[in-house]
């Protein structure tokens, strides 16, 4: 059986589809909880795991998508 990580660029061209066409950030994780593909602001951040408590981690142990409206402040 393939890994994600073995198909990460397709991941990755996937996200960036997802992201075009809903307009929102969009992060794939293996099942190990590392991130393989990732837009926006979580892209620096492939290759990392989740954060343990994180609404991604919460997502994946309810086994539903979670929709978060968030605006970051501006300094």
């Amino acid at each position: 059986m393939k890994n994600l990580t073995d198909i990460k660029d397709y991941a990755q061209n996937i996200a960036e589809i997802i992201k075009s066409v809903v307009g929102v950030d969009v992060t794939i994780v293996d099942s190990f909880n590392v991130r393989v593909a990732a837009t926006g602001m979580y892209k620096d951040l492939i290759g990392k795991k989740i954060v343990d408590k994180s609404a991604f981690k919460k997502a994946m142990e309810l086994k539903k998508i979670l929709i978060l409206n968030y605006s970051p402040t501006k300094n």
